[in-house]
């Protein structure tokens, strides 16, 4: 894994999972599961839980990890890491119980009792854009309802990923549990989605592995959640606060150097009020401090890989 601060600094080398690895860790899966949806939910959210206090004591390792791995500013590493405890505590205090529910029956002297019962195997894809909070989308929901998850993190970020695994190691959450498996889409992404055992996918990624995906989860008839990309629009209207609709622009169009789905991507501004708009949002944008996102001075930081800069330009080559 080289660092996104610079490019020719190895920090670290991982091993993509194998074929029959991905096996392997679904049949753990698949018995842990088994298991765990015997316990009660409420004892399920407890073990859960347990995960706030091991990410807030490794709040500033994995952090520093995570800026090197992604080159985000370390705010912005640090507030995702934050808003991956806040959804934790969220989940956790929600009440999961199934008691059922009766419904009404067409048949004389017949009741019908809905009950609902854990899915059982689960699998998710996550980004390298947001591998923390998306991780959690994707693991405290399903744990809590008495599932077990494999994970594919991005091949960019899978330090980070792994990193969270040791802090899921160290926790009460039964091993087995949660799996995580680096890999590429290809190996990995592909052998989920076809997997028999697993009976639900979550995939956070591009509309080209969102497609491929759904195909490859046809011949098993699973379950498919799909989050991909958005062009994410902002309209200006002529009664618009321009200073407060500048600001919240380019404070959106610059999260994690613009790379998120939500990042505006199209500005349609009214005519009355353009010139005016252009002027405040140039101004602003000429006061962001582009650096180190180590340095707390810093408004951007660094882009993934060379590959996404090289998109990027070539996306404002054609637009000048």
């Amino acid at each position: 894994m080289l660092s996104t601060l610079q490019q020719e600094k190895k920090i670290d080398t991982i091993t993509f999972a194998t074929e029959a690895e991905v096996n392997d860790a679904v049949e753990k899966s698949k018995q842990a599961q088994l298991e765990w949806e015997k316990t009660p939910e409420p004892t399920r959210a407890d073990h859960v839980k347990l995960l706030i206090p091991l990410l807030e004591q490794n709040k500033d390792t994995l952090a520093e990890l995570y800026v090197k791995e992604q080159g985000k500013t370390l705010a912005s590493a640090k507030g995702e890491i934050d808003r991956a405890i806040q959804f934790i505590d969220y989940m956790t205090g929600l009440s999961m119980n199934n008691k059922g529910e009766v419904l009404q029956n067409s048949r004389e002297n017949e009741t019908i009792l809905l009950t609902k019962k854990p899915i059982g195997v689960t699998a998710g894809i996550v980004p390298w854009n947001a591998p923390i909070m998306v991780l959690m989308r994707k693991v405290i929901p399903a744990v809590i309802t008495g599932c077990s998850v494999v994970i594919k993190p991005s091949e960019a970020t899978s330090l980070i990923t792994l990193k969270i695994a040791e802090l899921l190691r160290a926790s009460t959450i039964p091993a087995g549990l949660v799996q995580i498996l680096p890999g590429t889409g290809e190996t990995v992404g592909t052998q989920l989605a076809q997997h028999p055992d697993i009976q639900l996918i979550s995939l956070t990624g591009s509309m080209r592995a969102g497609k491929s995906v759904y195909a490859e989860s046809a011949s098993t008839v699973k379950k498919v959640n799909l989050e991909l990309g958005g062009n994410a629009p902002v309209i200006v209207t002529p009664n618009s606060d321009l200073d407060k609709a500048v600001n919240y622009i380019v404070t959106a169009r610059i999260n994690n150097a613009g790379q998120v789905c939500t990042c505006p991507e199209r500005i349609f501004v009214h005519q009355d009020v353009h010139d005016t708009f252009i002027d405040k949002l140039k101004a602003q944008m000429e006061q962001l401090t582009v650096g180190d996102p180590f340095d707390e001075s810093t408004d951007y930081g660094a882009i993934i890989n060379q590959q996404q800069l090289d998109s990027i330009d070539d996306k404002v080559q054609n637009a000048v």
